[in-house]
């Protein structure tokens, strides 16, 4: 049996930042973007669950991919819906999210939002 590859998770979360549509359109198949463009603001069908009007996205659902059903419950960011929707744990989810944002995912932090360390005295 293959080992399963090794996924980096902050990297595939940083990507998946402001990707949704995208990779909801690639893994879920009832997936409204409708809903998505205005997110805290419009209720519609679940793409889980299938109920006409229960499903909402968060107003920072763009950059988090977060939702809530009511049927399904809270779903705090867009791995927790895929690995709903597949039946699968979290690193399957990011697996997933990483192959619909087109395979290996490097993401590097700009120079600016690097921690200063001091030179110890």
């Amino acid at each position: 049996m293959e080992k399963p590859k090794r996924v980096d998770v902050t990297s595939v979360k940083l990507a998946a930042a402001g990707n949704w549509s995208l990779i909801f359109n690639q893994l879920l198949p009832d997936f409204d973007e409708r809903l998505l463009e205005r997110a805290g603001r419009k209720h519609g069908p679940c793409p889980l669950c299938g109920g006409k009007d229960r499903f909402q996205f968060y107003k920072d659902a763009r950059e988090s991919g977060g939702s809530v059903c009511r049927q399904c419950g809270p779903k705090p960011d867009g791995f927790e819906m895929v690995a709903q929707a597949h039946s699968c744990n979290f690193i399957d989810s990011v697996r997933k999210v990483q192959d619909a944002l087109g395979g290996e995912v490097t993401v590097t932090k700009p120079d600016s939002i690097r921690r200063h360390r001091p030179d110890p005295k």
